[in-house]
């Protein structure tokens, strides 16, 4: 066994072993915060019990990053991770998993609550955050860090997490989905398969709203280039048409209708287009997320019967 380097305390009367490593802590700073482990602690233990350096000791099947992150907040506070700075997503989602695993219920709904300023159910927040490319959260993450939302998600009960968490899921490349996301302790996160279909189903369907959005926004046929004062509009939307057309490739490129704020709205005013047909693209990617928005549970295949209940933005374009 090899000792912890941030938990092995001289006075500590219990060690808690994971994956070979040792952590030397006190049995009732442990025992206070969580009833799984009051309830392990107090089981009587026989005369002849094994010990190591005179301590009882348990063994877990958690990894040692993970126990690592959940004494750190035990011993030290919430504040380590809740204090208004940006944490990992990696130590959310650890004290997630062993908050529940643990029945330590404040912290478990501390750390989801911080999960949901990224995977939000709040189109307003949506579009400020992720749409805008400006990461509003309280979190550092990557796009796919969305496959062990989803399992949190699914661990937690905690449905609202869900749409924008299996929508993340839809852009990762095919071979991420498949074969899982490696985490930094070795594990591997995949999709459960019900989780994969909804995934492979919804981007086809995705495909085909960002196909729409892509003819609403560029095409004379869905706009009013063609009007005398818009002429010059003309070729250069024949062009944005055709580019995004040949973009369309790939999970990410397919899928992206809610990610379309910001640099696509911008795509016009590069190539310096009228504020009228400015205005138009911005109109229809705005309407074009709204509207998959609304529908993304059903989309996903999931039942939330409170989503699309808050305050909805106006096109601010």
């Amino acid at each position: 066994m090899q000792q912890d380097k941030d938990f092995w305390f001289d006075d500590g009367n219990i060690i808690l072993i994971a994956r070979g490593i040792g952590f030397r802590v006190h049995q009732g700073i442990i025992a206070r915060h969580s009833t799984a482990f009051h309830d392990l602690f107090t089981v009587p233990q026989s005369q002849n019990e094994e010990k190591i350096l005179d301590c009882s000791f348990v063994q877990l099947s958690d990894s040692p990053s993970d126990l690592r992150c959940l004494l750190r907040v035990l011993y030290d506070g919430k504040k380590y991770l809740f204090a208004g700075t940006k944490v990992e997503f990696s130590d959310v989602a650890a004290l997630v998993r062993l908050a529940q695993k643990y029945q330590i219920e404040d912290l478990r709904d501390e750390a989801l609550d911080c999960l949901k300023t990224y995977y939000t159910d709040e189109f307003a927040v949506w579009e400020v955050g992720m749409s805008r490319r400006c990461n509003i959260s309280n979190m550092n993450v990557r796009m796919r860090d969305a496959v062990a939302a989803v399992n949190l998600a699914r661990l937690t009960d905690t449905i609202s997490i869900l749409p924008v968490a299996l929508y993340l899921c839809c852009l990762l490349p095919s071979h991420l989905l498949l074969r899982g996301i490696r985490r930094e302790d070795g594990e591997v996160e995949k999709l459960s398969m019900d989780d994969l279909e909804r995934c492979l189903e919804a981007r086809m369907e995705l495909l085909k709203a960002n196909l729409t959005r892509i003819s609403k926004a560029y095409s004379p046929v869905y706009s009013d280039y063609q009007r005398a004062d818009c002429y010059g509009c003309v070729s250069m939307m024949d062009q944005l048409l055709a580019f995004h057309n040949q973009a369309v490739t790939g999970p990410f490129q397919s899928c992206r209708i809610l990610l379309t704020g910001g640099e696509h709205d911008d795509d016009s005013v590069k190539l310096h287009a009228c504020t009228r047909c400015t205005a138009n693209v911005k109109a229809v990617n705005f309407t074009a997320r709204q509207e998959i928005w609304g529908r993304l549970p059903n989309i996903m295949r999931l039942k939330i019967p409170t989503w699309g209940t808050k305050p909805q933005l106006n096109n601010s374009a």
